[in-house]
């Protein structure tokens, strides 16, 4: 399995919450802007906003510990709800930090299938440790549609 596919099952999940407490209408997939970090996925919703980091390899989720934003930003980024996303037990679920939630991608009848489970639960942020970083998305966003519309 690759990044991008695990980014593309993880929107599809993240579009699947409608009713649930992770719903977001609104997805991003790895949007550079002002803000420290480059999220591969971030959803929005009026109330609240979900952070998913992709991984495939245990080495790619012990390097996301040594991110100067994960160390600068002391738990004040993005994300009301933060999640790692990876393929069925490559990270267990005792090495995922407490505040963060644990996603499974399940590949079935030979990889033509998949569906992802919850693993652990995340913590909620608070909304004035996420707020920053998250303007600066939610501007970049804003200022890439304004561009597009008029020319």
């Amino acid at each position: 399995m690759t990044h991008d596919e695990l980014i593309k099952y993880g929107v599809k999940w993240l579009k699947r919450q409608q009713g649930y407490k992770y719903t977001c209408p609104i997805i991003t997939t790895e949007l550079v802007t002002g803000a420290l970090e480059v999220p591969d996925i971030l959803g929005f919703s009026q109330s609240h906003s979900v952070l998913i980091e992709c991984k495939v390899s245990h080495s790619d989720f012990l390097a996301d510990f040594k991110k100067k934003h994960r160390k600068q930003l002391n738990g004040k980024g993005l994300g009301t709800y933060r999640f790692y996303l990876c393929p069925l037990n490559l990270i267990d679920v005792n090495e995922v930090p407490n505040d963060w939630g644990l996603l499974y991608c399940h590949m079935l009848g030979g990889g033509s299938y998949q569906k992802i489970t919850i693993a652990k639960e995340p913590m909620t942020h608070n909304y004035d440790d996420t707020r920053i970083e998250e303007y600066y998305v939610l501007y970049s966003l804003l200022r890439r549609t304004k561009h597009h519309e008029t020319g």
